[in-house]
């Protein structure tokens, strides 16, 4: 679920959307010189972190390892372009080039594997949680004391039409879905059950950015939610918050009680966390304890209403916006479109695409694998 810009101009509702990276080839003596730049300038500020992350053993194991001066400690989680620069300017006669040739080489075996700067990092920072959001990075601890999913990376296989699939001593044990709303227009559910589509989970509705804050109904929740449990499709539902306070929290959850209340269904309500790009956004405001007071707020009024709550995000969401300690009991609903594990917590659904096909849907789809089964929720 990322950020639309059609509904940005609407101020209607936030999907966050990271920028994919690509990767030209190079052609021609100035491609190869822009190429090698590049390189060094990713090689200088993976040098900054290096040199100044006293506090990663990692780090310090990685500097042992290469012989290299030790870092120059720095408390900080979060670097700005041009924090990099200055120490880069500051530091740049203490730099063992001994050290550097090792690393350089490193350095060229992830770029050459088609890893950008935040994989790379990930790659040298294996005990933080390494991301980047605008324009700035951020490394942060691991917290030893939440619990961690048991995933395997070598248990991920990911078919010849990219689709995601986890095992188990060789037994499939996730369950394909999908999330739609409005975007999707209209949907042939029965081809989607047909393409082995097992559950979906539907938009149910948004607050918008506005200072009014309205809650709307999305325009194609009844069709769908009607469509797919017609088709034999597995629901669930979700909406997008834009609550300020713990009221208009509760307020959201008794407009998705009020209008699941016609179907029979016990089924899961997903509280949609997102970072909002746009000035108009009224969550701009608010901080990691009013975020987490707000879903608690939710998730109370749903949990009394007897359906299964739920939270979606993404990296941002989870280790910027909310407190993960005050919200551990809750299942959580995972986005990251690597074909790995990164997330090092518990989840239950990985939304690991936004650009699928599926039969009976017109474009693209989020695509998720959920490691339990929807028709028992």
């Amino acid at each position: 679920m990322q950020e639309r810009t059609e509904e940005r101009k609407e101020q209607t509702e936030g999907r966050h959307r990271t920028p994919k990276q690509k990767v030209n080839k190079s052609r021609g003596i100035a491609a190869v010189f822009f190429a090698m730049l590049s390189l060094l300038a990713i090689a200088a500020l993976l040098f900054v972190f290096f040199y100044f992350r006293k506090e990663n053993e990692a780090l310090k194991q990685e500097l042992k390892e290469m012989e290299a001066v030790e870092a120059i400690a720095v408390s900080d989680e979060m670097y700005t372009e041009e924090e990099v620069s200055q120490l880069l300017a500051e530091q740049a006669q203490t730099l063992d080039m001994e050290a550097r040739e090792r690393f350089l080489e490193e350095l060229k075996e992830q770029a050459t594997s088609g890893n950008g700067t935040v994989l790379m990092l990930r790659h040298f920072f294996p005990d933080q949680i390494v991301f980047a959001d605008a324009g700035q990075y951020y490394f942060m601890d691991i917290n030893d004391a939440l619990q961690k999913h048991p995933y395997v990376n070598d248990n991920l296989v990911v078919t010849e039409n990219n689709e995601y699939r986890y095992y188990e001593n060789e037994q499939l044990v996730t369950h394909k879905g999908i999330d739609v709303s409005s975007y999707q227009g209209a949907i042939d559910w029965q081809q989607v059950a047909a393409d082995g589509v097992e559950y979906a989970i539907i938009r149910l509705g948004i607050r918008g950015y506005g200072s009014e804050g309205r809650l709307v109904l999305d325009e194609y929740f009844v069709r769908n939610i009607e469509g797919a449990t017609a088709a034999g499709v597995e629901v669930g539902v979700y909406f997008f918050t834009q609550a300020l306070t713990p009221e208009e929290a509760r307020e959201e959850a008794d407009f998705v009680i009020e209008a699941l209340s016609p179907y029979n269904l016990q089924c899961t309500v997903v509280l949609d966390v997102e970072d909002v790009n746009a000035s108009s956004a009224r969550t701009n405001v608010l901080t990691m304890e009013q975020w987490t007071d707000n879903c608690i707020a939710f998730f109370d009024r749903i949990e009394e209403a007897g359906y299964r709550p739920m939270i979606y995000g993404n990296l941002k969401t989870f280790m910027l916006m909310l407190d993960l300690t005050r919200i551990e009991q809750y299942p959580k609903w995972f986005a990251a479109y690597t074909p790995y594990f990164y997330f090092p917590y518990a989840f239950d659904i990985w939304q690991y695409t936004d650009t699928a096909k599926v039969a009976g849907i017109t474009g693209n789809v989020d695509m998720n694998i959920s490691f339990y089964d929807f028709s028992l929720q």
